[in-house]
């Protein structure tokens, strides 16, 4: 009895040091612009539209200018979470920086890779916003 749970006890730790050191090694770190398989958003483009739709932009004052086109910059991790968010024009304008907050708060991407390994993609998301 005593054997077979000191059999199961290594076979556990085994396992546990093979996956660990291949999800190590299976991350690559450089930081890429131009990948084979592109990061992708849990459900795809109109999952990611329909997640930006949701931010709430400042109420502006009538002198204030609006601009309809805003670029979100972020790196996309190996695991696929988000790093580095910012903008990349009029980074102090009030909706720059709520969009800017609320790609913070974006769920893990699938992220991109090279050669079949996970790697670090930088993302630039143009954001054109149309005031009705």
């Amino acid at each position: 009895m005593l054997q077979k749970k000191i059999v199961s006890l290594f076979v556990v730790l085994i396992s546990s040091i093979v996956f660990s050191l291949f999800y190590s090694q299976s991350c690559d770190t450089t930081l890429y612009e131009v990948v084979e398989e592109q990061p992708e958003f849990p459900g795809g483009i109109q999952e990611m539209y329909a997640f930006l739709g949701k931010v709430k932009t400042p109420v502006l004052p009538d002198t204030m200018a609006v601009l309809g086109k805003y670029y979100v910059s972020f790196i996309i991790e190996c695991d696929g979470s988000i790093s580095n968010v910012t903008s990349i024009i009029n980074e102090d304008h009030p909706v720059s920086i709520a969009y800017v907050e609320h790609v913070k708060k974006m769920p893990k991407w699938n992220p991109g890779k090279q050669n079949g390994i996970r790697v670090r993609v930088r993302y630039t998301l143009p954001i054109h916003i149309h005031w009705k």
